[in-house]
């Protein structure tokens, strides 16, 4: 454990940027529909305990923690770190942890088949360069139409990445049938490239740097720019009886969170020093690629698209509302500041 100190899916994904970009700018305290409740424990701090990737797109978490936001609104953050969204799940249904980070098409996927996750805060947006998928410059992969009769390299099957790129394909015009993908983390993406075992895969932070400057990757598509520019990549879960039995206590932690978005929001240094002290990651790969973007709350039309995405490519028959399975957080997050 650690601790520290239904339209269609791209043209709602851009008026959901748009509605973004304004909330990131005039938001200053939560706004929504968490119904109200008694204190969830007699004594403050109230311990939380989360699933997260040990990566820059956790930096809302981490800030949550370091600057002091949990404990402003009478929380005790705490996390362990997990390498997949499978475990992520798992350990959330089981009790094992109050929240864990996860795409939203895990969140849609998940409750079709029976599980009551909710979102109640994002976790991280996508912004360009953030992660990208790559080839090497004489493999003649320059588009998603040149990766036909290739295998690509992504973290997870059906993933969110996975899930993203079969969607370029599908905008291509490709079925993406005609791709092969295969698993591999991050850090053996590189070596695999090297070795010709893989065409083309996914890369972020310090192993995009590497591959470029090693191998001179070229992005072949860019997952958090063009067609995906503003995603919601992923969000904050909790179980819906959590949810229901401790209404304040998930206030509070959302106010946590919004304040720790915006301060990420406002400030390039606060990054910074969650990217380097906590993700990890080297002063070098945080200033020579993407930073990715926060959000103070959930943009339900943002959230949409995946759930779009989902049955364009045919993963989910039938339209998925995904206002369901969105906690608003509270109109008022100065009445649960702790004096």
């Amino acid at each position: 454990m650690s601790h520290i100190t239904s339209s269609h899916p791209r043209t709602r994904l851009a008026a959901a940027a748009a509605t973004t970009v304004i909330a990131i700018g005039s938001l200053t305290a939560c706004a929504g529909q968490t119904p109200a409740g008694t204190p969830d424990a007699e004594e403050l701090p109230i311990p939380l305990t989360g699933a997260i990737w040990k990566t820059n797109g956790s930096a809302v978490i981490y800030t949550a923690i370091r600057s002091g936001y949990g404990e402003k609104y009478g929380l005790d953050l705490d996390f362990e770190y997990i390498d997949n969204g499978a475990a992520a799940i798992s350990q959330l249904m089981s009790g094992e942890v109050d929240f864990a980070g996860n795409s939203f098409f895990a969140v849609v996927d998940a409750n079709l088949n029976g599980l009551d996750i909710s979102a109640v805060a994002p976790m991280v947006l996508t912004a360009p360069d953030y992660m990208t998928i790559e080839a090497l410059p004489d493999s003649g992969i320059d588009s998603v139409e040149d990766l036909v009769g290739k295998t690509v390299a992504v973290t997870n099957l059906n993933s969110a990445q996975d899930m993203k790129i079969k969607y370029a394909l599908l905008q291509a015009d490709i079925d993406p049938e005609e791709v092969t993908f295969v698993e591999l983390p991050f850090s053996e993406v590189p070596a695999a490239l090297e070795r010709g075992t893989v065409d083309a895969g996914i890369l972020n932070s310090t192993f995009q740097v590497t591959a470029r400057e090693e191998l001179d990757t070229q992005v072949v598509l860019d997952l958090g720019g063009g067609l995906f520019d503003g995603f919601t990549e992923s969000g904050v879960l909790m179980r819906r009886s959590f949810i229901a039995d401790n209404p304040e206590t998930v206030a509070r932690f959302q106010c946590a969170l919004a304040d720790s978005a915006n301060a990420l929001l406002e400030s390039d240094d606060v990054y910074t020093e969650v990217a380097i002290e906590d993700a990890g990651l080297d002063v070098d790969t945080v200033a020579n690629t993407g930073k990715p973007l926060f959000a103070p709350t959930l943009d339900h039309d943002a959230v949409q698209v995946s759930a779009d995405m989902m049955q364009a490519l045919g993963t989910i028959d039938d339209e998925f509302d995904v206002s369901q399975v969105i906690v608003d957080p509270p109109e008022d997050c100065a009445s649960l500041v702790v004096e």
